[in-house]
């Protein structure tokens, strides 16, 4: 539980809209995905977020909500963060650059 949250909070951080194509592209590629109707279905949701969630987080959260227990189903896996891990996948090097960074400023006074 506490691998996946600071998961989470480290693609917060790097994530990008730019990104999600990468994403968009990756289950196509690997699970034959219907990416075109997956898009639309993430618009809509976009589109009714709240308030103070930015695109970035809305679809971080549709991600978890809906294509993660479809992946989990297909992949035989129970409660398992399948969403995160290919995240982290497609993210690897921007979350590589983040962690460089972080380690180089780390013990240093404010």
């Amino acid at each position: 539980m506490y691998r996946e949250s600071l998961d989470t909070l480290y693609i917060r951080e790097v994530l990008t809209t730019e990104d999600f194509d990468k994403v968009w592209l990756l289950l196509e590629e690997k699970f034959s995905m219907n990416v075109a109707a997956w898009k639309e279905s993430f618009e809509k949701a976009a589109r009714t977020r709240g308030r103070f969630t930015s695109r970035e987080e809305a679809f971080l959260l549709f991600g978890k909500q809906k294509i993660e227990p479809l992946l989990n189903d297909l992949l035989f896996r129970r409660r398992v963060p399948t969403w995160i891990y290919l995240l982290r996948y497609v993210l690897r090097d921007k979350l590589k650059a983040r962690e460089l960074r972080a380690t180089k400023y780390q013990g240093r006074l404010r």
